[in-house]
């Protein structure tokens, strides 16, 4: 049987796939759906602690829901680079965007 907080995990990357998924056929601007990741994680995370679950294990799925929607919102950053752009250069790019949007949400 699944733990509460692998369940509660599986459910915040479903519901973080799902965003993604709008984020991306609707082109939603990167400073409305990066707090959205935030958010959901933080709601997922919040579960755990109402649930009486100890705050480590709570604030670790935070920080891993956040991970993940970071890498989703990287992988489509990457996939946008045009033939003649620099990777290195576009990924400390997208990681600096995601992560200035992130602190000042």
């Amino acid at each position: 049987m699944m733990s509460l907080r692998a369940a509660v995990e599986v459910v915040g990357k479903a519901v973080l796939v799902a965003e993604h998924e709008h984020f991306v056929e609707f082109r939603i601007d990167n400073h409305e759906h990066i707090p959205r990741v935030a958010r959901i994680a933080r709601v997922v995370a919040q579960v755990l602690r109402d649930a009486h679950e100890p705050p480590a294990e709570a604030d670790a799925v935070q920080e891993a829901l956040l991970a993940y929607g970071k890498q989703l919102f990287m992988d489509e950053w990457m996939n946008q680079l045009g033939p003649n752009e620099d990777e290195a250069r576009a990924l400390d790019e997208g990681t600096a965007e995601f992560d200035r949007i992130l602190s000042d949400g």
